[in-house]
């Protein structure tokens, strides 16, 4: 009796194992899983930053000489909205006239309030340029001219020049151009004689506003034009500056 239970017990042990094995093979999901490992994520990449050379040359400014400054000056565009006071003086032999012209500018609207430094007697000349219209008028009196504004009529009233005629120049008459410092802004420089009466100007644009930041011009060695900007105010002026005036 003693060795058939033996027996037994070893034949019960072997069928227990028989099913382990089976239930192993048969349903792997159900084993102890292992911890899962996490790999440590690698870096991105760091985008390679641009060699000196490469963003000098992002930041390279047009190359500007008598062949190409009228293609440069070209694509300039002026502000949209800005202020600014211009000092204007006009010399021949044995005197001068110096005016301030100030400026504001929103769109295409356009006032100018225009004094004569020299005879302060005189009143103020006020310029308003609206809607293809002009208005002019003087402080001191009701009377009010208005017109229709003519080409080149904006920029004659500052007393400044207006590209195009920078522009219809023919290149034989551009004598220099380059870049220079004139007060606080580097600014596109020409050097060009002015049509048939003769003169020589000197013109300072600043490219990133596009206006006229200054002018020389002369008769042979005589300066008989001077004008200087002072540094635009970019923000927009209020709409009651160019209100009109009553009839």
């Amino acid at each position: 009796m003693k060795k058939r239970g033996v027996s037994f017990y070893i034949l019960i042990l072997l069928a227990l194992l028989a099913v382990a094995v089976l239930v192993y093979l048969l349903f792997p999901g159900r084993q102890s899983s292992t911890p899962a490992v996490t790999l440590p994520t690698p870096p991105p990449a760091e985008s390679a930053a641009p060699s000196a050379p490469e963003q000098a040359e992002g930041t390279q400014r047009i190359a500007v000489s008598p062949d190409t400054v009228q293609t440069v000056i070209a694509t300039l565009r002026r502000s949209d909205s800005y202020s600014r006071s211009l000092s204007v003086e006009d010399l021949w032999s044995g005197g001068s006239r110096m005016r301030t012209v100030r400026v504001w500018a929103r769109g295409d609207n356009l006032r100018l309030g225009i004094t004569d430094d020299g005879n302060p007697d005189l009143p103020q000349q006020n310029v308003l340029v609206k809607g293809g219209e002009k208005w002019i008028w003087y402080a001191d009196s009701s009377r009010v001219y208005r017109g229709p504004l003519l080409p080149g009529d904006a920029d004659a009233y500052q007393s400044i020049l207006t590209y195009e005629a920078l522009l219809r120049a023919d290149i034989s008459d551009i004598l220099d151009a380059d870049y220079r410092a004139f007060g606080e802004r580097n600014c596109i420089y020409v050097q060009w004689r002015t049509g048939g009466e003769g003169y020589v100007s000197e013109c300072y644009i600043d490219p990133g506003s596009g206006l006229l930041m200054g002018e020389r011009r002369y008769d042979g060695d005589i300066l008989i034009y001077a004008m200087d900007s002072s540094i635009p105010d970019l923000t927009t002026p209020d709409e009651s500056v160019f209100a009109e005036p009553r009839l």
